[in-house]
């Protein structure tokens, strides 16, 4: 199967806004989509919402989306993005925010199963510069994933005595991080 076009990504933009449209009306929407959908030249995310200085209200997808055929995820990524929209930029991901994309959702068709296997190979995909490697207190390591840089979040860790990280999933659930480590790839 041939990867994703332009073409193709404006189409199931369209489709997705449409249904998230039937949703919620656009009118009751904090930005109204009014440009093509564009793809971004950034690394860390799957796609952004943006509200320019020109009036031009649009999504910009990861380039990747053009080497894949991972059309599950694209659709999830809209409504993400269009939830944005429906909000507005400044809400963030709040719990208010995580209301509006679970409604979305629910509301486009799109195979969320599917969705997350799609993103899983999608990060894989990325070129990472540095991966991060949790060491927990009983010995334990759990890879965390890929960053392009390293923040103080992991290299700085623990900051404060009060500052301790726990596992919040899987069977290390309730551990504690002793460290973190960050092992180059490039």
């Amino acid at each position: 199967m041939n990867n994703l076009t332009l073409d193709e990504i404006q189409k199931i933009h369209d489709e997705i806004l449409e249904q998230c449209s039937k949703a919620i009306p656009t009118k009751s929407w904090k930005h109204q989509v009014n440009s093509a959908v564009r793809v971004g030249t950034y690394q860390s995310a799957f796609a952004k919402a943006h509200v320019d200085g020109n009036g031009d209200i649009y999504v910009s997808v990861h380039p990747l989306f053009l080497q894949t055929r991972f059309v599950n995820k694209l659709k999830a990524v809209m409504a993400h993005e269009f939830t944005h929209f429906v909000l507005g930029l400044d809400e963030n991901h709040n719990s208010k925010f995580k209301r509006f994309e679970s409604y979305l959702l629910d509301n486009i068709d799109c195979d969320l199963d599917a969705a997350k296997s799609e993103a899983d190979e999608f990060v894989n995909k990325i070129d990472f510069k540095w991966t991060v490697i949790a060491h927990l207190v009983d010995g334990t390591e759990l890879f965390i994933g890929g960053v392009h840089r390293k923040t103080k979040t992991y290299s700085e860790y623990p900051r404060t005595e009060h500052e301790k990280h726990t596992v919040s999933v899987g069977e290390h659930r309730g551990k504690t991080v002793a460290r973190y480590e960050f092992i180059q790839n490039r």
